[in-house]
C-alpha cells in the first residue's frame, strides 16, 4: 500500500494467465444509482456476455456478446412520438 507498494515478482510462462472478469447483471429489484438530474435504465435483459455496443445512424443498437457461439443481437431502441 501508498506510494511504493512490494510488488511480486512477474511470472514467466508460455501461455500468460488471463483474469477475465465476470459479466453480472443487476440483483432483482436493484439498479446503479445515478447522479441527481440522470436515470438509470436498463435497455435489454436476458445477454449472457454482453460487452461491446455500437449505436447505428437509425438509433438502434448492436450489440457483440464474448464466451458465447458467434452471434448478433440487435436492439431498437423506442423513439418518443412513435
Amino acid at each position: 500500500m501508498g506510494r511504493s507498494p512490494a510488488l511480486p515478482p512477474p511470472a514467466r510462462a508460455l501461455i500468460p494467465t488471463v483474469h477475465i472478469a465476470p459479466a453480472l447483471g443487476w440483483p432483482v429489484g436493484k439498479q446503479p444509482t445515478a447522479l441527481p438530474g440522470l436515470q438509470v435504465t436498463a435497455l435489454a435483459t436476458g445477454l449472457d456476455h454482453p460487452r461491446w455496443l455500437l449505436v447505428l445512424p437509425n438509433g438502434d443498437l448492436l450489440v457483440a456478446e464474448s464466451n458465447a457461439p458467434p452471434s448478433l443481437t440487435t436492439l431498437q431502441a423506442s423513439r418518443a412520438g412513435s
